[in-house]
């Protein structure tokens, strides 16, 4: 359930934890992900592989390796000839990557929008630590909220075993019920909420997508009534920026 298992129960309301949980935790999965993904590319390190894509890609991956504590991947890469199984989970990749950046944004672009009502708002620490390097990253202003937050540490610990190999259809698997979580926690919440009605044409296009995700998980239905209507009171514009988020995560799929 959303309230018993958010990370941060009774700081803030439903509607904020759930903005700011579902954005976290599917980083965190993704990033596990990726994590066992490059325990592929380990296996591999002997031999010369082709992509055209994995050298920009490299630096995230390092940079991903140290704030998990794992030993950074050396390959031996060909990057003139291109491998289409290998490239298209690096694309992937980019672009899963590039949508949770683009959600942690627009948390700073909803600060400013609801300043007056945002100064009450309790973030994780990791959520603001996060949300702080991917500001500076992408040069924009950082709110004063999170001004004192501390930069990421990123400390070389520890080399981290991985149980087992994957295969490449395991990454994809593994993204699609990390988009399914996503879904599922905005979904408990539409079951536990005691708001009546819900203005948000975010929510309102995805309730197709909450019936298929109940009935795939054998979910209780919801009652409440999401209205394609502009946001009216400030936990309808936490809803709509869930939404937002949550067509960045299903547009991953698309492409």
């Amino acid at each position: 359930m959303v309230a018993i298992n958010s990370f941060d129960m009774g700081v803030n309301s439903m509607e904020e934890d759930l903005y700011i949980r579902t954005i976290n935790e599917f980083r965190i999965d993704f990033e596990n992900n990726v994590l066992f993904f490059l325990n592929t590319l380990r296996i591999i390190k002997d031999k010369k592989i082709n992509s055209e894509y994995l050298e920009y890609i490299i630096p995230y991956f390092d940079k991903l390796c140290l704030r998990y504590h794992v030993d950074k991947v050396r390959l031996k890469v060909n990057y003139e000839k291109p491998n289409k199984e290998l490239d298209n989970i690096l694309m992937i990749i980019k672009r899963a990557k590039k949508a949770i950046d683009y959600s942690y944004l627009d948390v700073s672009d909803f600060y400013y929008k609801n300043y007056d009502y945002f100064l009450g708002l309790k973030m994780n620490k990791s959520f603001a630590i996060i949300l702080k390097d991917i500001l500076k990253e992408y040069h924009h202003r950082i709110p004063g909220k999170i001004i004192k937050a501390p930069r990421e540490k990123i400390i070389k610990g520890d080399n981290f075993m991985f149980s087992e190999s994957i295969i490449d259809s395991d990454f994809f698997n593994g993204l699609k019920k990390a988009a399914d979580k996503m879904i599922l926690k905005v979904y408990d919440y539409l079951i536990e909420t005691n708001l009546k009605e819900i203005n948000s044409r975010k929510m309102y296009l995805l309730k197709n997508d909450f019936l298929e995700i109940g009935k795939k998980y054998h979910k209780l239905k919801f009652n409440v009534k999401i209205n394609n209507k502009s946001c009216k009171k400030i936990e309808d514009c936490f809803l709509d920026e869930v939404g937002a988020n949550i067509f960045r995560v299903k547009e991953i799929f698309m492409k």
